[in-house]
């Protein structure tokens, strides 16, 4: 049974992306209905043989109700009086749209949104937790050519559908982004945030792997090393190579100038952390790491030799021009610090973005906003002050459980293959910051996961203290 739910987790793991990234309210609904049955099932093994939770499932359980506890209080019904005082801008928008003074509201402007962003919120927890409870040091590699195998096939999809001028998801013909690899998503931001999750957790498996052979083989002569090149565990590397090579040349042909900055700079994040951690267990050969990524940065290439090395080139000279335009994302981020400042304690609702912006948006910006393209922003603006130091408690948490992850006695291979949950996780934390990420589906439960595989690697080995 416990086979079976780290099976299901993985098939989940797979198929989140394809829909569109699971924007769509049916896909998200069948991948939280997923999860719980996964959570049912990994439960009835878990009783069959009971045992203590594995550590780290119980500060999984504490952060996600951290992180659920102002959606939980905004859903609570308030007497007029005391929803006064706690929000007045919306007891003043409940007085001009709904007069009846003796009627108690939510603080949610939205409650239905708000109820289904909250349960979104409890399923990626439930994942991270299902990672936690239901792998322990050595399977939880078992993930890594998981979600390596999930950033190829995105990205050799896309690339395939680009350079065929099919521009089609499936069945679906594209309106949008014609002129860029999006994978199975329709924003190729959306995609380049997947890539730069993924691009840094591939090397680190590579690179793990490579370690490994160094480390029993470590003074082969040059003949020997040319007979290793046809063994399976070489031929096997030269694929997960290969596969990284796709991802980049899908990230760079998305054109995502958040993108391919970030994708760098997380790769190069994993290279500093590897080297230091080869340095640290006296691995051989550091350079190598520098190497290896250098050489498949170069077939990145390639593909975009093909088309758009111009464009790629220029991407930067549009930026001014977008910050300074009236219908800019500064615009709609000042729109949304606004909401926050005018519903400073537990924010407008958990979801609510979309029905409390209008009232915040200036009249040169005609386009209808969802999302603030500013994941800490929206956040702010949803669940106040409150939500905002809850998620920076969960953060401290999380650089806790990163800093034990890379600690000198940790699990082996471990260490490198942290590098790359962290790099990958910064990387898709600070893409935050210009878009909105943090509201896709498929990229939260993808990043659950890898924050589950953290706290997984991050574990006392036997006879360490600590939890």
């Amino acid at each position: 049974m416990t086979r079976a739910a780290r099976m299901a987790l993985g098939t989940l793991v797979v198929l989140a992306p394809l829909p569109f990234g699971s924007v769509q309210g049916w896909a998200t609904g069948l991948l939280a209905m997923g999860l719980g049955l996964t959570l049912v099932l990994a439960a009835c093994a878990t009783l069959r043989t009971p045992q203590p939770l594995p550590a780290g499932c119980g500060w999984i359980a504490l952060a996600t109700g951290t992180l659920a506890l102002p959606a939980v209080l905004q859903l609570i019904p308030l007497p007029p009086a005391l929803l006064r005082l706690l929000s007045p801008a919306t007891a003043s928008l409940l007085a001009e749209v709904a007069p009846d003074a003796a009627a108690w509201h939510t603080l949610s402007e939205d409650p239905t949104a708000t109820l289904s962003a909250l349960l979104w919120l409890v399923a990626c927890g439930t994942a991270a937790f299902l990672v936690a409870l239901l792998h322990d040091q050595g399977s939880v590699a078992g993930l890594f050519p998981v979600l390596l195998g999930v950033g190829a096939m995105e990205a050799f999809y896309g690339i395939i559908e680009y350079l065929s001028g099919r521009n089609s998801i499936f069945l679906y013909a594209k309106r949008f982004y014609l002129d860029s690899v999006t994978g199975t998503y329709i924003n190729r931001n959306h995609f380049a945030g997947l890539m730069v999750m993924l691009l840094p957790v591939g090397l680190a498996w590579l690179l793990a792997r490579r370690r490994e052979a160094g480390r029993l083989a470590p003074d082969l002569g040059w003949r020997r090393r040319l007979l290793a090149m046809s063994e399976r565990t070489t031929l096997q590397d030269g694929l997960l190579g290969l596969a990284l090579t796709v991802m980049a040349a899908g990230l760079a042909l998305s054109f995502s100038r958040a993108g391919v900055t970030l994708g760098a700079l997380a790769l190069a994040l994993t290279l500093v952390l590897a080297t230091a951690t080869a340095r640290r267990t006296r691995f051989r050969r550091p350079r190598a790491v520098w190497a290896v990524a250098a050489g498949l940065a170069l077939l990145a290439l390639v593909p975009l030799s093909v088309r758009g090395p111009g464009r790629l080139a220029s991407m930067a000279e549009d930026i001014p021009q977008e910050l300074s335009a009236a219908a800019g994302r500064p615009v709609v981020w000042a729109g949304a610090l606004q909401m926050g400042m005018d519903h400073p304690l537990l924010g407008t609702g958990l979801g609510t973005f979309g029905v409390a912006f209008p009232r915040y948006r200036p009249l040169a910006l005609q386009p209808t906003f969802t999302h603030a393209h500013q994941d800490y922003l929206q956040w702010f603006a949803e669940t106040g002050l409150l939500g905002v130091m809850a998620a920076l408690l969960v953060t401290l948490g999380l650089l806790v459980v990163a800093v034990r992850s890379l600690r000198p006695r940790a699990y082996g291979r471990g260490r490198l293959l942290a590098c790359g949950l962290i790099a990958g996780s910064c990387g898709l934390a600070l893409h935050g910051l210009v878009d909105f990420n943090g509201h896709i589906p498929a990229n939260t439960l993808l990043a659950s996961v890898m924050a589950g595989m953290l706290v997984v690697l991050a574990r006392p080995l036997p006879g360490e203290t600590g939890t």
